[in-house]
């Protein structure tokens, strides 16, 4: 599948840093793989300076290394009540990406730019909507459930009732999910 020409021009990181500007937006970071949300650990960096520590921890592409800086940037509106669109919010990358034949554009509900070093691991959470991920650059290993087994997941939902804190690599499956047999 054809994605356009971000497969090779996000390779470039002095390309990315132009096209997506040099503003501070908030980013999540740790020293371990795993984004804990709880903790709540945003810093305000540069996005010149995010792009520079991707390309350190191996977002070029090249490489499989490991960064010891762990960091995740969800790309979301400053008003929070306006939905998050790539394609308007991203203009000078935006238009690198090329939008799959099969999602009709007046299907689309918001679309949003992430980016994370190398390694990271991100809570696990579920999506109301449908979703499509691209993935342009490195690796990405997701791990799906059935929705019907989500009660199964956790034994209490968060407040927001999206994110469940845990990671599914580490889940004690014998302490929770056999539990509803």
């Amino acid at each position: 599948m054809d994605i356009g020409s971000c497969v090779d021009k996000w390779r470039n990181s002095s390309y990315l840093i132009q096209g997506l500007g040099r503003g501070d937006v908030s980013i999540q970071t740790s020293s371990v793989p795993q984004i804990d949300f709880k903790q709540k650990n945003f810093q305000r960096k540069s996005l010149e300076s995010l792009v520079e520590g991707l390309k350190l921890s191996g977002f070029n592409c090249s490489s499989r290394k490991v960064s010891h800086d762990f960091s995740y940037f969800r790309a979301t509106p400053k008003n929070r009540s306006v939905l998050p669109d790539f394609w308007k919010q991203w203009p000078g990358v935006a238009k690198d990406v090329r939008q799959p034949d099969f999602i009709p554009t007046e299907k689309i509900f918001s679309s949003i730019l992430r980016l994370s070093s190398a390694g990271t691991v991100l809570f696990m959470h579920y999506d109301v909507m449908d979703n499509v991920l691209l993935q342009i650059c490195g690796r990405k290993e997701i791990i799906l459930f059935p929705p019907k087994e989500l009660e199964k997941l956790q034994p209490a939902l968060p407040k927001n009732g999206n994110d469940l804190l845990c990671d599914p690599r580490c889940y004690d499956a014998r302490r929770w999910l056999f539990r509803y047999r």
